[in-house]
């Protein structure tokens, strides 16, 4: 059984993970969602927060795991028993840098190989920053969010 993961921070989750998720589920068996944890980082939803959202945002998805994750990707990775990484790529600033993590990252773990998967058009300018930008500005943000979990975050917005 082929497996892969794709880690991000998914803060939160959007429709563009949602569609680089399709897409690894084409390639592979079973697909592994590492949120991982940055503690430098300040997240606008908590760990828990994001995972329940994205189980929720995948609960059709029957070969999808979610699991978080405090340390190296590479450990992740081992930890599954994969060398495959799922990155999405909207442009090539995103290239760019995903292509130089995939260097640091072979440093760490020779065998690793990260797979590419470029964005739809309609994507390709949805980030979790910009979304965040817009939840912290009291705008819409329901056509970057899978529609299942639109109702929540801003249940968890509310609240917060």
């Amino acid at each position: 059984m082929k497996t892969c993961v794709f880690a991000g921070t998914f803060d939160p989750p959007t429709k563009g993970h949602i569609e680089v998720i399709n897409k690894a589920l084409e390639i592979f068996d079973q697909v592994i969602v590492g949120i991982l944890i940055n503690p430098t980082k300040t997240p606008l939803f908590t760990e828990t927060e994001r995972k329940k959202l994205l189980v929720k945002a995948l609960e059709d998805k029957e070969r999808v795991e979610v699991v978080t994750h405090g340390g190296m990707l590479v450990d992740l990775l081992k930890a599954y028993d994969t060398k495959f990484y799922i990155r999405g790529i909207r442009d090539e600033v995103d290239y760019k840098y995903e292509r130089d993590m995939c260097y640091y990252n072979q440093e760490l773990f020779e065998d690793m190989i990260t797979v590419f998967v470029q964005a739809p058009k309609d994507l390709a300018f949805v980030s979790s920053s910009n979304l965040r930008e817009l939840i912290k500005n009291n705008q819409d943000f329901s056509e970057f969010v899978p529609e299942n979990i639109y109702e929540d975050i801003k249940k968890l917005i509310a609240k917060g």
